[in-house]
């Protein structure tokens, strides 16, 4: 289940297992299973990788799957694009979060 998945993939994270991690996400999205807790997982590992490209794809990914974008993942992409001083990145991210009136907390704003 979603569950199972997010916290296989929050794992692969945790120990920098990049490559399972990217497995098992694509599995969950064969499967149809992706939730917010997923991509937002994937897109934390894409932040510690220093893959801010990634992270941005991932949004735009789901977006296009129709999963509600979230605060989470949205500061997750924003920490990607910090570690990699792609700052212009985190400010369109940041505009994005305001049009999508999505919360912004002291982690957003920390970035």
């Amino acid at each position: 289940d979603t569950v199972s998945f997010s916290a296989a993939i929050s794992a692969c994270a945790k120990a920098a297992e990049y490559q399972h991690a990217l497995e098992l996400f694509r599995v969950v999205r064969q499967l149809s299973m992706g939730d917010a807790t997923c991509y937002t997982a994937v897109i934390g590992l894409c932040a510690k990788s220093g893959d801010w490209g990634r992270a941005l794809d991932l949004l735009g990914v789901m977006d296009d799957s129709r999963v509600e974008m979230d605060s989470f993942a949205c500061n997750s992409a924003m920490g990607a694009c910090q570690e990699m001083a792609q700052w212009q990145q985190a400010l369109h991210l940041l505009q994005d979060m305001s049009q999508r009136r999505l919360a912004r907390n002291a982690i957003t704003y920390n970035m």
